[in-house]
């Protein structure tokens, strides 16, 4: 399926980043948001329907303030720009962070588009290595969440190369396909699943 498909995917893939990040209680910047770096990817394989979409954004930043009993932590990045963050309780060996240390905070979401039955066809496996290099033994945290929706085919538009997709919510929407998947009437009745995952992990290292 092409990219218009997985747009339809960026409402539950916003609100997993949005719970992700709410887990760590921003709150109000005193010069502004922490400077990040966010990369792209999006693989398809030639012929062969569905694709994994994946970002990745990075923040660095060092602790320049911390308070234990309400669990505040103010960071600054590179530029200047500072943020005061609530810990998560999800975060271990807090007790052990220390102003001066460097938090080291990734992000990744994938939307997976593939046909029920068939599997992903190709994943850059960006959410396994990331959840790998969570360390218990230091400060930090990794998050992962993953939710998945099935829609099924009950219309094929050959003029025009698309399908149209029901969901679960009984919503029904047209999307087109890629010029290199063949497209025929026996794809009705077939059942896109559009998974979204996201990890996030979180590191602190000593300077």
């Amino acid at each position: 399926m092409q990219l218009s498909l997985q747009r339809q995917a960026q409402t539950s893939l916003l609100t997993l980043a949005t719970l992700l990040l709410v887990a760590c209680s921003s709150s109000p910047t005193l010069e502004g948001p922490l400077s990040s770096t966010t990369q792209h990817s999006n693989i398809q394989l030639q012929g062969v329907p569905g694709s994994v979409r994946t970002q990745v954004k990075t923040t660095t930043a060092t602790i320049s303030a911390i308070d234990y009993q309400s669990r505040q932590v103010t960071l600054k990045d590179a530029q200047g720009h500072r943020q005061t963050l609530q810990a998560n309780p999800n975060v271990q060996r807090f007790e052990q962070v220390k102003v001066g240390d460097r938090v080291h905070a990734e992000v990744a979401e994938e939307t997976a588009v593939f046909l029920s039955g068939r599997g992903v066809a190709a994943d850059d496996g960006i959410i396994q290595r990331l959840l790998q290099q969570a360390r218990s033994d230091q400060p930090g945290m990794a998050l992962h969440s993953s939710e998945q929706v099935t829609a099924q085919v009950t219309a094929v538009d050959l003029a025009q190369h698309s399908v149209t997709l029901r969901y679960p919510n009984g919503i029904s929407r047209t999307v087109l396909v890629r010029p290199d998947v063949a497209l025929d009437e026996h794809a009705v009745g077939s059942q896109v699943v559009i998974r979204v995952s996201t990890a996030m992990l979180v590191r602190v290292e000593k300077p």
